[in-house]
Parts: structure tokens; C-alpha cells; sequence
């Protein structure tokens, strides 16, 4: 058979006509579906009535115009060469059906699904036949394609949390379609529930009643349209919402006036994630295409989200670290600042200093008084040097123990205290006048954290932090440091009460151990002076003391325990008393301190040194010997002060010593002088300048009561030496004696 000729009408051929083949065209026109009939060469060579209806033609006018041209313009070319490869092909199947979109009479374009045939009758040309079907009552998965392209492409820039970027999301996927809401779901393994976290809804639609009513809501699988999803692991269309399955939203959704629905699951690698659910009060047709591409977009979902989600947990655990190295540079500056400070009030101040800024503008230290009957305020520390003077001033307004200052009722309940503002009438009621207001508003007072100082039984204090003109606000990070700060402030407080407690104690067992005041002896005058050290809970051995003998004899003693606590006090007074008891057996000195050895080793207590005169105040003969103690200093009535020549044995303990006696003579008018070595010691290697320092006072101040020749040598020396306790014992013959 040749091929059609083109002059004469092609569009009704009856019997063979220019199809070549023989068919009735009413049967033709009778199909519901659009048809088109071309050639090789492309041409439409018949178009039935459904074609013209869809696409608007008049189709007497379509025949032997291309076929291309009922497709859009971007798409010609490639159906040009399907085409000729389906001509070509000794054996072809069907092609289709596929989505594409068609060009209308009046140059719009129509989402149709389409599927080719080709006939080959053998005797004659071959004809190629396609069929269009209608979807405009269905979602065109070409265009969800590209609302896929679009979602993709955004989630690609997309930064935040999950919570920052599902709603926008559904705000995109939902307004591109064309629904009217959106819900979207998150999937809990632990719980195995659904729960509805975000919902979006047109702008342009109604309020509806199933967006307050879907948020919040939790289901659980197999239960309500996510729950289907959920447990049939596949998209979900409803094309009637009012004829689905009974579920508890459904009154909702027909007074919303909502009649089609499709929800889908959004996962990854088997993990489900959740559930999105797309409303619209349209028609809504199943489109298996739309399905397929919504299973792909729900993958590529999950993936994004599985990748949000991973991002999260890796900026949480890097957020945990740079707290930690903040935390632990926090608390090495506290440790450095134990350690740098000299006492007690010090410690307190340096560990405010530290609170600010990392933890706010404004450091306030309070504790209890010893008496725990009001608080003390130890500690007020500004970030900016230049408003500490003006911080000062909250030096002298400690919070009353009664009263709501947020100090005050951390103390008392034991629990921080927050708050996210400090407005004029609370600041009214937690200042004690105007003047300590007007502070306060000064300063810029935000807010605040009063954070308890606890010990092991009771609350110490409270350490406050104020944000005071930065606009900062304290939160959970500056909640932690703060009562990490205060646990170190408590153990100084705590310590430091501890301290005064046993320093308290100590000094007056120390005291009673020393002589209340020296025996009074006919012939000699004598004074001595002991003044402890001046480091916390500290107490020494140093100890002095004067016995009268027989005939006209007395005995100075001097001496220092080793150690600086209860222990050397104590091993003072059993040593003082010992030196007594022995000096009833012998009056000889390096007896006495021989037999003292002994006791002390068979003890083993502390060493201790010591140094031992017996005085003759008939004649003035003068018997010293020494354990390991600094010799005494001889100051004539002229002021020249001598070293008494003197063979220190060993230390008081040791077991076996042996000391050599000095025998020499104390002159009428002359003074000696004894002192421990805390009075010259030097650390930094500058001892004998002390000695020598000793020395002048000793010759400027000759003549003088020898009570104010001992606290002359304190004043003037005692600056220079407090890190050690001190013990000084003077004596001399009055120039006239009378006997």
C-alpha cells in the first residue's frame, strides 16, 4: 500500500481510505479515552471527539499538523527520536502510560497521562496509536517532581535544628501541592507513638479547627491516618475523608469541610522518623506515579533528617565539651586563687573575683556570723574595675536573715535561688534603705542566681551573682559554675570556721601551759613575751618559763617543739613540766636537758630544742647549756650586746645527747636574753642579718623596762617574721641589790 496522499480531506477516510486499514471511525469517535493516530513521519493522521474535549482542539483542524506539537515546546525533540526508535524496532511493546504535560489549543498546558501503540498490519504502513488520559482530578507527578527538586534543593542550604526546619518544610511541600494543612509527626521508638509536632495551614484558608486539634496529639501505630501509615509502612491516599475509617479527628475534619488526604512515612535505611499528613478540601484521586515519587521524596527525607539529627547530637556533645573546658578552666583559676591567697578573708575575696564575667557582672559573698545570729558580707566583686568602688558600697548591706533578699532565702531553704528580672519593687524590697537602693539601680541590676554555701551540716552562707548593665541572662550553664563556686567557697568557709575553732582551742591550751606570769624572784628582774603565729590554726611549741631554786639560784628556760599544731602544744607542756620536775634532782643544766632527752625519746613526741641558765644571784655565776637552741645574748649597761659562748648539743629527742655547760657571769646591770628561733629565722637565707637587726635593737633599747625591752624587740621585728611563733625571755641584776 503507498502512503497517504495529502491532497483531499484526511480526517473522515472511510473503508481503507488513508489509514490504509479498514475501521469503522464512529467506533473510533466512540471511545471515551483521547486518540491519536500518526505515521512514521509523525503526522496526525485521525484525532477522535475525546481529544478535542481535553485539550480544546477542533480536530478536522489537527490532521496532517505533527504530533510533537500537542506536547510541551522542551520536550519535542526527545519524542521526535522515541518516535523513530519505536518505528524502527522490529518488535515493540507498548510504551506507557507516563505523566507528561500537554499543549492545549489555547497554548496552556494540561497534566495527561499517555501510552503509544503500534500497529503493524503487515501489508501496509505501520501506524503508531496513542491513547491520553485525563488527570486533571489527580496530582501531576511532574510537577511533585519538581517540588521535589525545590524541597531538595532547600534542605541542601538548610541549617538549624530539626524543630527550625520541619515547619518550613511543610510550609513548602504543602503550599507547592496546594493543600490546605500539613501535619507533621515524630516517630518515638522508646514510647512506639506518634506525636504531632508541627502544623502548617494556608494563609489564605480558614481558620481550621484540625490544626489546634492535630498538635500535641500522640497515636499510636495502627491507629488514626499516621498510625496506618505507620503500621502498613506505605503512603496513604484518601480520596473521602468522611468514609474512612472511624479515628478521632474525623468530626473535625468534615466541619473544616477537609475531603481528601494523602500521607506519607518519612524514613531511611528501615528507621522510621515520622509521619507527613497533606490536607485539601478538593477531590483527590490515587495517582500511582505521585506515590512512587512521594516513597522516593520520604527517603530523601529521612536521609536529611538522619544527617540534622546527627549534626545535633555532634553539636550538643561539642557544646558538653566546650562547657567542660570551660568548667575546668573555671575551677583551675578557683584552685589557683586557694592557693595564691594569705588567709581566710583573702580566699573569699579572690574566689568572688573569679565569678565575674564568666558567670555575671556582679559577685556578692555573704556567711554567717560566728554566732550564726546575722550575715557578714565578705565579698562584693564588679567584672569592671571601674564600677568596683561603686560596688563596694554593698560592702556595708548585708541581707538581714529574716528577710526575702534572694541571699537570705538560699540560706534558709537550703535551694538556688533564680530570677529572670529584678523589677523595682523587688529591688524596694530587698534594700535596706534608699541609699542602698539607689546602689542597686546604679549598678543596672538584671537578674540574678543566690546559690547556698553548704557544709556538712548546715548552710555557711550564700554566694550571689547579679547580671548589672550587660543584658545577659543567667540560665542553666551559669547555674552549674555558680554551685560548683559555691561548693569551693563553702569547703574555704567551712575550713576556715574549723580553723578559728581550733585556733581558739589550741591557743588557750597553749596558753595555760605557759606561766601565767613569771615567778618573782628576790635579785633579779625578768619579763618574757609570747606571741603566736599568724597563720590559720596554727600554734606552736615555743614555750619560756623561770624556777627559783635553792641558795639563791633560778633557772630561765627557753624553748620550741617542732611542729605547729596540737600535738607540739601539748608536747610544750610536758616538756615544761618535766624541765621542773628535774631540776628538784639537779641544778646542774646539761643534767636537766640530758635526762629530758631521755624522757622525750622513750615518749616519742616531737624534738624540740632548748636552752637552759642557771643563775647564781649571790655571785652572778651563770651555768648555760643548750639543746640545739640559738645561745642566748648578754647586754651590758652600755648597750653592747655579746653572744654567750656556747656549744649547742643535739635536739631534745634525739636519745642519747650529751651537752657541754658554758659558764660565765651576769653582772649586775647586765640583761640576758633568750629567744626562739622565729625571731631570726629567715627563708630566704638572711639570717644573720636578723641577728644583727636583733642586736641593735637590743643595744638601742638598753636601760629600758625589760618588759619594753621585749615588746620593743617585737614591734620593731615582728613585721618582718610572722610566719613563725615567737618566744622571748629577758632577765638582768638590778644594779643595787638589797639583801
Amino acid at each position: 500500500m503507498e502512503t497517504p496522499e495529502t491532497e483531499g480531506p484526511r480526517g473522515r477516510p472511510g473503508g481503507e481510505g488513508a489509514l490504509g486499514v479498514a475501521f469503522t471511525p464512529r467506533l473510533v469517535d466512540s471511545v471515551v479515552d483521547a486518540l491519536v493516530i500518526t505515521d512514521a513521519t509523525g503526522l496526525i493522521l485521525y484525532a477522535n471527539e475525546a481529544l478535542g474535549r481535553l485539550l480544546g482542539y477542533d480536530v478536522a483542524k489537527l490532521f496532517g499538523t505533527p504530533f510533537e506539537l500537542l506536547v510541551r515546546e522542551e520536550r519535542r525533540e526527545e519524542f521526535e527520536e522515541r518516535r523513530e526508535q519505536f518505528f524502527d524496532a522490529e518488535h515493540t511493546a507498548g510504551i506507557g502510560p507516563e505523566r507528561i504535560r500537554a499543549r492545549c489549543a489555547d497554548g496552556s498546558e494540561k497534566p495527561v497521562d499517555i501510552a503509544f501503540s503500534l500497529v503493524d498490519p503487515g501489508d501496509g504502513p505501520k501506524l503508531l496509536i496513542a491513547i491520553l488520559w485525563d488527570v486533571s482530578d489527580r496530582l501531576d507527578a511532574e510537577a511533585f517532581r519538581q517540588i521535589s527538586h525545590e524541597l531538595l534543593t532547600f534542605l541542601a542550604g538548610a541549617t538549624g535544628t530539626v524543630n527550625d526546619v520541619v515547619p518550613e518544610l511543610l510550609a513548602i511541600l504543602a503550599a507547592a501541592m496546594g493543600f490546605e494543612l500539613a501535619t507533621a509527626w515524630r516517630w518515638d521508638d522508646d514510647a512506639q507513638l506518634l506525636r504531632c509536632e508541627h502544623v502548617w495551614q494556608s494563609p489564605d484558608a480558614a481558620s481550621l479547627g484540625m490544626a489546634g486539634e492535630s498538635l500535641g496529639m500522640t497515636v499510636a501505630s495502627g491507629e488514626g491516618l499516621p498510625g496506618l501509615v505507620v503500621s502498613g509502612g506505605e503512603a496513604l491516599w484518601v480520596r473521602e475523608l468522611a468514609g474512612a475509617a472511624s479515628f478521632k479527628r474525623q468530626p473535625t475534619m468534615r466541619r473544616d469541610g477537609l475531603r481528601s488526604g494523602f500521607v506519607f512515612p518519612i524514613r531511611t535505611r528501615g528507621r522510621l522518623f515520622g509521619v507527613v499528613e497533606l490536607f485539601t478540601r478538593s477531590d483527590l484521586q490515587p495517582d500511582p506515579p505521585l506515590a512512587a515519587a512521594v516513597s522516593d521524596l520520604g527517603s530523601r527525607l529521612g536521609e536529611f533528617i538522619e544527617r540534622l539529627m546527627l549534626e545535633e547530637q555532634r553539636n550538643r556533645l561539642l557544646a558538653e565539651v566546650e562547657q567542660a573546658r570551660r568548667r575546668q578552666d573555671f575551677l583551675l583559676r578557683a584552685n589557683r586563687a586557694l592557693v595564691s591567697a594569705v588567709d581566710y578573708p583573702d580566699t573569699v575575696r579572690r574566689l568572688a573575683s573569679i565569678a565575674v564575667p564568666t558567670l555575671g557582672d556582679v559577685c556578692l559573698i555573704d556567711v554567717t556570723s560566728i554566732d550564726d545570729s546575722g550575715l557578714v558580707r565578705m565579698a562584693a566583686q564588679h567584672a569592671d574595675p571601674a564600677r568596683q568602688p561603686l560596688v563596694d558600697k554593698l560592702l556595708g548591706h548585708p541581707p538581714d536573715l529574716g528577710s526575702e533578699h534572694p541571699a537570705a532565702r538560699a540560706l534558709r531553704t537550703g535551694a538556688t535561688q533564680w530570677g529572670p528580672a529584678m523589677p523595682e519593687d523587688f529591688m524596694r524590697s530587698t534594700t535596706k534603705d534608699d541609699e542602698h537602693f539607689e546602689v542597686t539601680q546604679d549598678l543596672g541590676f538584671e537578674s540574678y542566681l543566690s546559690v547556698p554555701l553548704h557544709s556538712a551540716d548546715r548552710v555557711l552562707g550564700s554566694l550571689t551573682v547579679v547580671s548589672a548593665g550587660s543584658g545577659r541572662q543567667l540560665g542553666e550553664a551559669e547555674r552549674s559554675l555558680a554551685e560548683e563556686l559555691a561548693t569551693q567557697v563553702a569547703s574555704v568557709v567551712d575550713r576556715a570556721r574549723s580553723a578559728d575553732e581550733q585556733l581558739t582551742i589550741a591557743h588557750t591550751l597553749q596558753q595555760s601551759l605557759l606561766p601565767e606570769r613569771l615567778d618573782t624572784v628576790e635579785g633579779l628582774v625578768a619579763a618574757a613575751r609570747y606571741i603566736p603565729a599568724s597563720r590559720l590554726a596554727e600554734v606552736g611549741g615555743d614555750f619560756y618559763d623561770l624556777v627559783a631554786l635553792r641558795d639563791g639560784k633560778v633557772a630561765l628556760v627557753i624553748g620550741d617543739v617542732e611542729g605547729h599544731d596540737m600535738v607540739a602544744a601539748t608536747s610544750m607542756g610536758q616538756l615544761r613540766s618535766a624541765i621542773r620536775a628535774y631540776l628538784r634532782l639537779t641544778e646542774r643544766p646539761g643534767e636537766v636537758l640530758e635526762m629530758l632527752d631521755d624522757f622525750a625519746a622513750g615518749q616519742g613526741g616531737r624534738l624540740a630544742t632548748v636552752a637552759l641558765a642557771v643563775v647564781d644571784l649571790s655571785t652572778g655565776q651563770l651555768v648555760v647549756a643548750s639543746a640545739g637552741h640559738p645561745p642566748p645574748l648578754l647586754v651590758s649597761g652600755d648597750g653592747d650586746v655579746g653572744v654567750v659562748a656556747l656549744r649547742a648539743g643535739a635536739m631534745i629527742g634525739v636519745g642519747g645527747i650529751r651537752c657541754v655547760e658554758s659558764t660565765s657571769a651576769l653582772e649586775p646591770g647586765e640583761t640576758i636574753f633568750f629567744y626562739t628561733d622565729g625571731l631570726v629565722e629567715d627563708r630566704e637565707g638572711g639570717a644573720d642579718a636578723r641577728l644583727d637587726r636583733l642586736v641593735e635593737v637590743l643595744g638601742a633599747a638598753r636601760g629600758s623596762d625589760l618588759g619594753r625591752l621585749c615588746d620593743t624587740v617585737l614591734e620593731l621585728v615582728l613585721d618582718e617574721v610572722a610566719e613563725d611563733d615567737l618566744a622571748v625571755l629577758a632577765a638582768s641584776r638590778p644594779l643595787a641589790v638589797d639583801r
